[in-house]
């Protein structure tokens, strides 16, 4: 006869982080040229409800957080919001350190603060991909992979499907941007500093076979249009547009706040 203590012995149970609810923010981190180092996306452990699987891996990056840190990444867009904002110098504890002024529009010096809503690999819930700087123009920028993504793979999908296709209708690969001999590129700032940028592991010309490989599924696509529903308000938020000086702990529109990342001082206005 099985008993309870039997039957429930195999039956796994998860580590679910019971902390307040928050949509977790994955970050691009930039390599290290004398480490010959590629840059890695990271991701708090304690933003997420539940431990991540592969390709997420235990971080040592620093030394009283625990995180998990992945070379390659496969994510899938969902929507996305971008907000100016200037660099300011504020004091704190009597030490200064660096903030946002986030602006209802763009003005000269600004910068851009960029949020994706992704589903990603190993990750259990939706996250918040949160960049600016040169990581922005790789991603976002006319020639970068966003729009590399929807003028190509995308695009020649939406044809053979004979209508529009949402974003996340396939998992983009991505990883460190790496020349023709596959060494890793570290590009100039022109402030004295070396960055990683991520880049779009796709061939030139999709395929059939490249389209079979990379689709989310059914269930994830119909699992993308209700992310992508319950992000709806959050798309149209502004942060620190209330006399605050940033948007920390900003409500993303569902209840849950967006974790934002540190400033980078490597990164340069777009």
């Amino acid at each position: 006869m099985n008993t309870f203590a039997t039957r429930i012995a195999t039956v796994e149970t998860p580590t679910v982080n019971d902390a307040t609810p928050t949509t977790p923010a994955i970050w691009w981190y930039h390599g290290n040229k004398p480490a010959k180092t590629p840059g890695i996306f990271y991701v708090k452990g304690t933003a997420l409800q539940q431990e991540p699987t592969e390709p997420w891996v235990p971080s040592q990056r620093f030394e009283h957080e625990v995180g998990f840190e992945t070379r390659t990444l496969h994510l899938a867009l969902i929507t996305w919001r971008q907000q100016p904002y200037h660099v300011v110098e504020i004091v704190s504890g009597g030490e200064k350190r660096k903030d946002r002024r986030y602006l209802a529009a763009w003005e000269p010096g600004a910068q851009i603060h960029t949020e994706i809503v992704c589903l990603a690999e190993g990750i259990t819930e939706p996250v918040v991909w949160s960049f600016h700087g040169m990581t922005g123009r790789a991603v976002m920028g006319k020639t970068g992979l966003f729009n590399a993504y929807r003028n190509g793979l995308l695009r020649e999908a939406e044809q053979i499907a004979g209508k529009r296709l949402p974003l996340w209708t396939f998992w983009l690969p991505l990883s460190t941007l790496v020349n023709a001999k596959h060494q890793v590129v570290y590009t100039d700032t022109g402030h004295g500093s070396l960055v990683t940028l991520p880049m779009l592991a796709l061939p030139e010309a999709a395929n059939q076979t490249l389209m079979d490989d990379l689709f989310v599924g059914e269930a994830w696509v119909t699992y993308g249009y209700e992310v992508r529903a319950q992000f709806e308000d959050w798309r149209h938020q502004r942060r620190g547009l209330n006399g605050t000086m940033n948007g920390h702990g900003h409500p993303n529109g569902h209840g849950a706040d967006v974790i934002e990342e540190p400033l980078a001082d490597e990164e340069v206005p777009r």
